[in-house]
C-alpha cells in the first residue's frame, strides 16, 4: 500500500520505519542488508573513541552527523537497549545538537536533542524530524 493511501500516511510511515528498523536491529536478516546492525553500531562508536582519543585535554571539538549514528551513540551512553532504537531515533530533530564529554576514556551525556538556536532566533516553524 502507497503511504499516501493509508488513513493516516504519517502514521503508516512511522509504523513502517518502525518495523524497518526493528528487522535491521534483530539480526535475522543481516545477510539481506550492505551492512549489519552491529557492524554499524561498532563503526559508530569506534569513530566517536577515535574522535576523543585525537583530542588534547580540555579540547573541545564538533562532529556532525545524522539522527540514526546519534542515536546509536545515546543507546550506548545510556545502556539502553537496541530495541529502543526507534524512540531514540523518532526524537531526534534536525539541526539539533547532542552534548557528549569524555574523561578518562569515559563517555558522558551532557545534552541531548537541543533545538534551542531556533527557539531564540524565533525559528521553530523550521524544526523537522523523520
Amino acid at each position: 500500500m502507497l503511504l499516501l493511501q493509508a488513513a493516516n500516511p504519517k502514521q503508516a510511515f512511522f509504523d513502517a520505519y518502525r518495523a524497518a528498523l526493528l528487522r535491521w536491529v534483530s539480526g535475522d536478516y543481516d545477510n539481506e542488508y550492505q551492512e549489519s546492525w552491529n557492524s554499524f553500531k561498532s563503526r559508530t562508536i569506534e569513530v566517536l573513541h577515535q574522535s576523543i582519543r585525537q583530542m588534547a585535554q580540555n579540547d573541545s571539538a564538533v562532529l556532525v552527523s545524522s539522527g540514526g549514528v546519534i542515536s546509536v551513540i545515546i543507546l550506548q551512553l545510556l545502556n539502553c537497549p537496541d530495541t529502543e532504537m526507534f524512540r531514540i531515533n523518532r526524537q531526534i530533530h534536525n539541526t539539533s545538537i547532542t552534548a557528549i564529554s569524555g574523561r578518562n576514556g569515559k563517555l558522558s551525556l551532557h545534552g541531548f536533542n537541543n533545538y534551542s538556536h531556533l527557539e531564540v532566533k524565533g525559528e521553530t516553524a523550521l524544526l523537522t524530524r523523520i
